[in-house]
């Protein structure tokens, strides 16, 4: 098969925010909770009293940066007769070929990427999401695809008031996505069909 790919595949880049580093380590500061105990620890006081003293709970986190990059070569000969496709110019091409090639490699292991494997890689998203809390927050379906009431379900845990989240993004694989949408087209139907005058 032909290993290519378009900007439409180019997805969880698109949506990570950049940050300007200046050194090898980067340090951040994770707001957890604006009131130590939940939103319901205390608060409440008596006339002319004052309520009990509060905090906010941070977490302060470190990475070390790691370096992704794409190594080509041009030989003369490859130059002088065109052996690299149909252009003359080989050079431009391993280079617009090589910028693609960097683009895929980071999307890949954003999601997939794992220092254990390598430590010179970053952890993506799927090790991290299995790593967080023993991965305790993780639904194994065991090759079946996902389920709407799935989906309702977890966005419902993830707004609680527990997490406040306030998810805006769904990204699925073709199977689960082709399953998700017959299933809320079928829905989106029923609703149109029953819609109160």
């Amino acid at each position: 098969g032909i290993a290519t790919y378009a900007e439409r595949n180019i997805t969880l880049t698109k949506e990570l925010p950049t940050v300007n580093v200046t050194q090898n380590v980067h340090q951040w500061n994770t707001l957890l909770a604006y009131n130590t105990g939940g939103p319901g620890a205390g608060g409440f006081m008596s006339e002319a009293g004052l309520p009990a003293e509060a905090t906010s709970t941070f977490a302060q986190g470190s990475t070390r940066i790691k370096y992704l990059a794409d190594y080509r070569t041009v030989s003369d000969v490859a130059t002088m007769v065109g052996l690299i496709g149909g252009t003359r110019d080989a050079l431009a091409l391993q280079m617009s070929l090589s910028q693609k090639a960097l683009v895929g490699k980071n999307e890949w292991n954003l999601f997939h990427g794992n220092s254990a494997v390598s430590s010179l890689a970053y952890d993506g998203v799927l090790k991290q999401i299995s790593a967080y809390n023993s991965g305790s927050n993780v639904t194994d379906n065991r090759g079946s695809v996902l389920s709407l009431d799935q989906v309702l379900n977890t966005l419902g845990l993830m707004q609680s008031t527990d997490a406040f989240a306030l998810p805006d993004t769904l990204m699925l694989d073709p199977a689960s996505f082709v399953s998700l949408a017959t299933e809320t087209g079928a829905f989106a139907r029923y609703m149109a069909d029953n819609k109160n005058p």
